[in-house]
């Protein structure tokens, strides 16, 4: 029977007894020589697949995967048509080309497995010093397939790595605890020498809680018993200052009433932007048909100084 071997050292195409010709032996197989198809096919269903592959991919070279596929595929091509096994691979930006191979070979032997084909195949190795020492289910042995040493030099990178960037950050929050309390001290003096300073009285006529960053006080426009008259005149006064619609919170009248005098209103808007866009237009004004007027919202000693 013809056999076949792709590893140096071993003898080329030669002719041997078959199985039936062995003493002690009442079939005829099919011989194969080929050292890594002898380890694929004895550990196939003794051990895990993937680890299986991450062995045969680390200890044999691709060439060796190249002419066991193609070993395969002379031997039982008639049993393997309509199958992409026999699809010649070719290396890519993502796969080599060794490493698909090695996948075709297990298919190809998953298909004649479903064919009753193995039964009557017996894969050899001629020598052994070329084979793995270990098989997948080998735990230890199997782990130096992925080069433990490598390994470790690159969690021992990871970890010097992070090890800095944690002394970088906490250098960071340190100093900038240190800047929150030279910060908090400064106010606090500051404080004590506002309280020291400024008389008790005079601190209750602050009215610090007041917001006036989004006031304005519209003079000019006609009472009415009707609030919405006189709301609806806001608006159109603030659209035609700024030509489009200004968003309002609240508007009302200030001061008491007294008949035939026309009191100011107070219009609060939602943001400060719309507040300088309307005092930024209120040039317009000139041209509106009645006499209308917009000022921003002061304190009273500040407007009796403009005044």
């Amino acid at each position: 029977m013809t056999t076949r071997n792709n590893r140096p050292g071993s003898t080329s195409d030669s002719t041997i007894p078959s199985a039936v010709d062995m003493p002690g032996c009442n079939c005829s197989k099919k011989i194969v020589i080929n050292e890594l198809l002898s380890y694929i096919s004895f550990y196939r269903n003794k051990g895990n697949r993937d680890s299986l592959q991450n062995i045969v991919l680390t200890h044999f070279p691709g060439t060796d995967i190249s002419v066991a596929k193609k070993l395969l595929m002379d031997e039982f091509s008639s049993y393997l048509t309509d199958s992409s096994v026999l699809t010649e691979r070719r290396t890519t930006s993502s796969r080599a080309a060794h490493e698909v191979e090695l996948e075709d070979i297990f298919g190809a032997l998953d298909l004649l497995d479903l064919k009753n084909i193995l039964g009557n195949c017996l894969f050899v190795a001629l020598n052994l010093d070329l084979l793995p020492k270990y098989g997948p289910e080998d735990i230890n042995s199997g782990f130096s397939v992925y080069n433990k040493s490598q390994l470790q030099q690159e969690v021992g990178s990871q970890i010097d790595k992070l090890s800095g960037d944690i002394s970088q950050l906490k250098q960071k929050v340190d100093d900038l605890t240190a800047s929150v309390n030279g910060q908090l001290t400064t106010l606090n003096t500051h404080r004590a020498v506002d309280c020291v300073t400024i008389p008790a009285r005079q601190t209750l006529n602050v009215r610090s809680d007041v917001d006036r960053s989004m006031n304005l006080i519209v003079f000019g426009v006609d009472e009415n018993r009707n609030a919405e008259l006189w709301r609806d005149k806001i608006d159109d006064v603030l659209h035609f200052v700024t030509s489009r619609q200004i968003d309002v919170v609240d508007m009302y009248r200030i001061g008491r009433h007294v008949p035939n005098k026309c009191r100011p209103v107070l219009v609060k808007l939602r943001t400060v932007w719309d507040r300088r866009i309307v005092l930024n237009g209120c040039s317009k004004l000139k041209n509106y048909h009645e006499r209308v007027f917009v000022y921003p919202d002061e304190p009273p000693d500040v407007r009796r100084k403009r005044v």
